[in-house]
């Protein structure tokens, strides 16, 4: 595990297209999640959304949501992204790291 780059935390994040309604989700260089629209057995196609890299202490899960629509996706990511955010900011004590 590598540790939080404070630096990285000011970033904007950005979408990097890897495929057809696939996206990773980067802030600066490092990829820190991923949204898309992935197909499932029932024939029922939601928009997921998953931070792949910040640990998530265990309060802050899941990790992941479901939603109908790319900007509902969009806005998932972003509050969790940024409660993790918060919380690594509010207790710097704490050992916060990347999953690599």
């Amino acid at each position: 595990m590598t540790p939080v780059d404070p630096a990285l935390l000011d970033l904007p994040l950005t979408l990097r297209s890897i495929g057809e309604n696939d996206y990773l989700v980067m802030a600066g260089e490092r990829e820190v999640g991923r949204i898309h629209h992935p197909y499932v057995a029932n024939s029922q196609r939601r928009w997921h959304w998953v931070l792949t890299r910040p640990y998530l202490p265990p309060h802050l899960q899941p990790s992941d949501g479901y939603t109908d629509t790319l900007p509902e996706a969009k806005l998932g990511f972003r509050r969790k992204f940024d409660a993790w955010r918060s919380y690594v900011v509010t207790h710097p004590d704490k050992n916060h790291h990347w999953v690599c």
